[in-house]
């Protein structure tokens, strides 16, 4: 044990740092208070250090960011996710700044993004005709399959994404408004269904999501079993 010269407290040898194979003479916690009181009394100096050190040593600091991402990713993605689904004006404003800014990468961007769309659905599987497209699109007319609002224009969604492996095919493809589907995008669809409540009872002459699902899943079997 030794005494800590600062608060005075009897700590453990592994409490205080090593200066020249020695422990220091206060313990880490007084330490890390005497460091923290000293930067903000003048951060300036150390936050100088720190952005030459980034221009002396850019490989280091790629390896340092890599290393962290790879530790933090996925609490990084989910407040991500959250500041995202919160501020939806923002982040339109914020990618449409960057397009206005940068028009022929956002240009190459999206050409790229949607190959590699293409490339994963055809990887995935694609089985349905355009007469089955055709059929699910119009079962709930002009209404979101979702948040059951009437819209101009539908579109269709891979209940499972594609990026987690949804394939092409009646029993994952849900019709939905536009706006439904971006904001669903790539999230688990379970997550969806609970972030917005669409499991909810509807009333008579109603059915859920994963029940049209169900329906138009064996519906095309028995066509095709018929044919």
């Amino acid at each position: 044990m030794k005494s800590c010269r600062k608060c005075h407290e009897q700590k453990p040898a592994d409490g205080f740092y090593l200066i020249r194979g020695k422990p220091s003479y206060q313990c880490k916690e007084c330490q890390k208070a005497y460091v923290k009181g000293r930067y903000l009394a003048n951060p300036d100096p150390v936050k100088d250090r720190a952005k030459q050190w980034e221009i002396d040593n850019p490989e280091r600091l790629k390896a340092r960011k890599a290393e962290y991402y790879a530790r933090t990713s996925d609490a990084a993605k989910s407040r991500a996710r959250k500041w995202s689904e919160s501020n939806p004006e923002k982040r339109v404003a914020i990618r449409a700044s960057w397009v206005d800014r940068n028009p022929d990468l956002a240009k190459f961007s999206k050409k790229l993004s949607g190959g590699r769309r293409r490339k994963k659905i055809k990887e995935n599987g694609v089985n349905i005709t355009h007469e089955q497209l055709d059929a699910i699109m119009s079962l709930f007319g002009d209404t979101c399959a979702y948040c059951w609002k009437l819209v101009d224009e539908m579109t269709i969604d891979h209940f499972v994404p594609v990026a987690a492996g949804g394939k092409t095919e009646p029993g994952n493809l849900v019709p939905c408004c536009r706006s439904c589907n971006s904001k669903k995008s790539d999230m688990p669809p379970e997550d969806w269904m609970r972030k917005i409540g669409a499991e909810d009872v509807r009333g008579d002459g109603y059915f859920t999501v994963h029940q049209f699902l169900e329906i138009s899943r064996q519906v095309f079997i028995k066509c095709e079993e018929a044919a």
